[in-house]
C-alpha cells in the first residue's frame, strides 16, 4: 500500500523512528501532522459520588500496568516518605497479574501513602480523573508508540507529572509545550533533589487547570480541525 501511495502521512515521532530503522521510502514525499487528539473533555459534577474520600492531595494513575515495560516501583519508591500529604493512587489492573502480589513476590514494601484501586469502568475511571489533583503518566519503553492517554490528560488541563522511560519518548513534543506538565527520568526520579521537585511541583499546582481554550491555543498541531486543514491542503496537492 505504501509503495502506491503518492505521499506519506504520520506524526513526527513515527517519521524519527522510520527513518532510524531505515524504513523510509526514498522516492516518496514524507508529511508530517501529528495524531489529533487533543479534544473538549466535559467534566461532571461529582460532589455526591466521592470516590477519595481525603483531604490529601490526590495524584492519580488511570489505566494498565506492564512489568516490564509501564512498570511502578521506581514512581513508587518515590513517593516513600515524600511528605506534604501527598498520595499516590493507581487506578486499573495490571497487564502481568495482580500488582500487589506481584510487588510482595518481589519482596517490595508498598509505601503507605500509595494505593492500588483496581480495574474499574470508564466512566468510572474518568470520575477519578476528575477527582484527581494531579494526573500521573508513566512513559513507555517504545519509541513509535504515543499513548492515547497522554492527549486525554492534556486535554482535562490538570497538571501532569510525566515519568519518562526513555529519552526519545514520543510524548516528549507535547508535554514540552503543556505548562502544568512536570517530566522526570525514571532513573533519576528516587534522588532526593528530584523528590523535593515533584512534592513542590505538588504543592504548587495541585489546585490549578486550564480552560480548553487555552490548551487548544497551545496544542493546536494536535487538535482535529488543524488536522482537518492539513489534509485539505494535502489533498489539494
Amino acid at each position: 500500500m505504501l509503495k502506491q501511495a503518492s505521499c506519506i502521512v504520520m506524526p513526527k515521532f513515527i517519521g524519527q523512528d522510520y527513518q532510524k530503522n531505515n524504513f523510509l521510502f526514498a522516492d516518496k514525499e514524507i508529511i508530517e501532522c501529528e495524531l489529533p487528539g487533543i479534544r473538549r473533555i466535559e467534566t461532571k459534577s461529582i460532589s455526591d459520588k466521592i470516590l477519595i474520600n481525603t483531604n490529601n492531595i490526590k495524584c492519580v494513575f488511570v489505566g494498565n500496568l506492564y512489568w516490564k515495560i509501564r512498570n511502578p516501583k521506581a514512581l513508587m519508591e518515590a513517593f516513600r516518605n515524600l511528605g506534604g500529604g501527598i498520595n499516590l493512587y493507581f487506578v486499573g489492573g495490571c497487564f502481568d497479574g495482580d500488582i500487589v502480589k506481584l510487588l510482595e513476590a518481589e519482596g517490595f514494601d508498598i509505601p503507605d501513602n500509595v494505593f492500588f484501586l483496581g480495574k474499574v469502568s470508564p466512566e468510572k475511571a474518568e470520575l477519578y480523573l476528575n477527582e484527581a489533583d494531579i494526573l500521573i503518566n508513566i512513559g513507555n519503553t517504545t519509541e513509535n508508540q504515543l499513548p492515547s492517554k497522554v492527549f486525554d490528560y492534556i486535554s482535562i488541563g490538570k497538571p501532569v507529572l510525566n515519568v519518562r522511560k526513555i529519552c526519545n519518548d514520543p510524548s516528549n513534543d507535547l508535554f514540552s509545550k503543556y505548562p502544568l506538565a512536570l517530566t522526570i527520568d525514571e532513573k533519576d526520579i528516587t534522588k532526593e533533589e528530584n523528590k523535593n521537585i515533584i512534592r513542590e511541583f505538588c504543592l504548587k499546582n495541585k489546585d490549578k487547570k486550564l480552560s480548553y481554550e487555552m490548551i487548544e491555543e497551545l496544542m493546536y498541531e494536535s487538535t482535529v480541525k488543524y488536522v482537518r486543514e492539513k489534509y485539505r491542503e494535502i489533498i489539494s496537492l
